[in-house]
């Protein structure tokens, strides 16, 4: 098992430090530049579910356990997670109800099980939307036809 944390710049300080304090050996940053090649090369990731990670999620079709903000406008990151889990996708915790021993069981039992990986894997795949800015232009344009907007 190889642990990839990325955790902000704020909160960097205190998370290597938890990681140094129980002698766990992961790789802690603060930032990760390269999110598409780093989702490539995950078997699963752990992840919030807005709207942006659940694009880059399924582009790079990968399974994953997501835990909702549960303080996100209109319970958006739920519904979001629910969308990926309602397809297979992916597996949700709730924050409230998660704990450092529930989640390491729950990536244990989906590491373990490389069959339930692959075909999540396929369900995110198929979620995803590689042409959605194409499509968001033509829809653009079509509306403008119909009206009177300006295009710059």
């Amino acid at each position: 098992l190889r642990i990839t944390h990325q955790t902000g710049i704020a909160d960097y300080p205190r998370i290597a430090e938890i990681y140094a304090r129980h002698r766990f050996e992961a790789e802690i940053l603060e930032y990760i530049e390269d999110m598409p090649t780093r989702f490539g090369e995950a078997d699963l990731i752990v992840s919030r579910s807005g709207a942006s990670t659940v694009a880059e999620v399924t582009a790079a079709g990968r399974p994953c356990l997501l835990i909702p903000l549960p303080h996100a406008t209109d319970d958006h990151q739920r519904k979001n997670a629910e969308a990926l889990a309602a397809r297979g996708a992916a597996r949700i915790l709730d924050q409230s109800k998660t704990s450092g021993m529930n989640l390491a069981a729950a990536i244990q039992s989906l590491e373990t099980d490389r069959d339930l990986l692959a075909e999540m894997a396929k369900a995110s795949k198929k979620l995803a939307k590689p042409q959605s800015t194409e499509a968001i232009v033509n829809l653009m344009n079509q509306l403008c036809r119909h009206s009177s907007c300006r295009r710059d």
